[in-house]
């Protein structure tokens, strides 16, 4: 879980960044691409709590193309934190994929036995030779 608190520090990081620019003269993030590249940062967050990478690759992407329309050192600063934060995500995905629940289910089944019964001999009723009559006497 050491990477899920290197996305946080890189986030904070990136946070930091976005709320104060880079400290060159006149270098500011503007208010309204700040608040999206915070609001993104938290989005990021909770997207890799929830095992989310599809989300959180999204959201990479928007924090990319903020980071992208700024210009100077605070553009290259974000950039290359961007860089690193998305090796970490990467990394991050790479583990939760790996990492699956495997459910099996064994049956038994139990053998079936079958008895075969054979039949031999001839005549019909009392086991003599001849028909037999009902009242016992022969015929």
């Amino acid at each position: 879980m050491i990477t899920v608190r290197l996305i946080g520090a890189a986030a904070v990081a990136l946070a930091a960044l976005a709320a104060a620019g880079c400290g060159s003269s006149g270098a500011e993030i503007p208010s309204g691409k700040s608040e999206a590249l915070l609001a993104d940062l938290d989005t990021l967050q909770a997207a890799i709590a929830a095992e989310d990478c599809t989300g959180a690759d999204a959201t990479l992407a928007a924090l990319n193309d903020t980071a992208g329309s700024l210009s100077g050192d605070v553009g290259d600063g974000l950039d290359e934190l961007l860089g690193k934060l998305t090796d970490l995500v990467d990394e991050r995905c790479g583990e939760i994929a790996t990492t699956t629940t495997t459910e099996t289910t064994t049956t038994t089944t139990e053998p079936t036995t079958t008895t075969e019964t054979t039949t031999t001999g001839g005549g019909g009723g009392s086991g003599g030779t001849g028909p037999s009559s009902r009242d016992g006497r022969g015929g």
